[in-house]
């Protein structure tokens, strides 16, 4: 079953109207396991609150369109430049994450962290 055919339970619009007895048992099951979950005790009832947030958490992180991966590389190609050619994966990972999360230049304001680098007499080669 196509993980798309699993996510229909989750959707009360796509629920029958009349829902047979154990509607949506198998699909949650695959849900759990597909994400690694634990599901022991959704038939029972017990725990199933906690269980199925963490459930519902785990489907908020599906990325439905490639538009953020896209994006996310083409600002490589603005952050590793020849110059830069010594740059760690740790450092492009993070400055990917800034530009892409981050405030724009004109909204950040520097002062406070150029100040704070000053007094602690930091210097470009600092780690």
């Amino acid at each position: 079953m196509t993980l798309l055919k699993e996510l229909k339970v989750i959707e009360r619009d796509q629920w029958p109207s009349e829902k047979p007895p154990g509607f949506g048992e198998i699909e949650i099951e695959r849900l759990f396991r597909r994400f690694k979950l634990t599901a022991s005790n959704i038939k029972n009832g017990s725990r199933v609150s906690k269980e199925l947030n963490l459930l519902f958490n785990c489907i908020k992180l599906i990325i439905c369109c490639s538009t953020k991966c896209e994006r996310g590389f083409s600002q490589i190609n603005f952050i590793i430049l020849p110059t830069l050619y010594r740059i760690t994966i740790p450092h492009v990972s993070i400055l990917m994450f800034v530009k892409l999360h981050g405030p724009t230049l004109r909204e950040w304001n520097a002062e406070p962290y150029v100040t704070s680098c000053l007094r602690k007499h930091w210097s470009a080669n600092d780690t």
